[in-house]
């Protein structure tokens, strides 16, 4: 389902507005000797956390609901790190499923979800009960991507592998949706 005009005018706009004010910031920047007037730092992080053997191959991160802790996911391994934003310790750990190719997590509300590259999501309660959510994406479509979208209540799935079947998505990529108001995967790409 494609989004309607007045929504892609809103999206429009609002990124000409960010780009806008992001261009006209006050300093100068000379961009002949490598500066910029990009927010972020590459090369002076706030802060460097150096992750322990187990977060190698690290999938993915996000912001814990309580804003203390990073959760991040192992590559390999169904099992969600929480490691504290003050001083980079693993404060905890919590099993959530067995070894697979786990590839994104995201923090919505008292929720932890995880997605694995087959499009199987995991819901984690605040108790570490898991709810095993089927989609119909497969291996193919190979998830490398989670986030959550908060104005319309759903989670993205991001697919690096297939976009879909039939000759329409043939060459092309594609974001699926997850309907966290109505626990229902949408069939069709966002």
């Amino acid at each position: 389902m494609l989004p309607d005009a007045g929504y892609i005018r809103y999206c429009c706009t609002l990124c000409a507005l960010i780009l806008s004010v992001w261009a006209c910031q006050s300093g100068s920047s000379d961009t002949s000797k490598g500066e910029s007037s990009f927010p972020y730092r590459f090369d002076a992080p706030d802060t460097t956390i150096v992750l322990p053997p187990s977060l190698r191959e690290i999938s993915g991160l996000s912001l814990s609901s309580d804003g203390h802790h990073l959760l991040a996911v192992n590559d390999e391994e169904g099992i969600v790190f929480f490691i504290n934003l003050e001083n980079g310790a693993i404060d905890s750990t919590l099993e959530f499923a067995r070894h697979g190719d786990y590839e994104g997590i995201e923090a919505v509300g008292e929720y932890i979800y995880v997605v694995k590259s087959n499009g199987k999501l995991y819901r984690i309660a605040p108790d570490g009960k898991t709810e095993t959510i089927e989609t119909s994406l497969h291996g193919g479509n190979n998830v490398e991507g989670l986030c959550y979208d908060a104005l319309h209540g759903r989670l993205l799935l991001a697919c690096k592998g297939e976009a879909g079947e039939g000759a329409r998505f043939k060459g092309k990529k594609a974001v699926y949706a997850y309907d966290l108001h109505n626990d229902q995967f949408l069939e069709s790409p966002v």
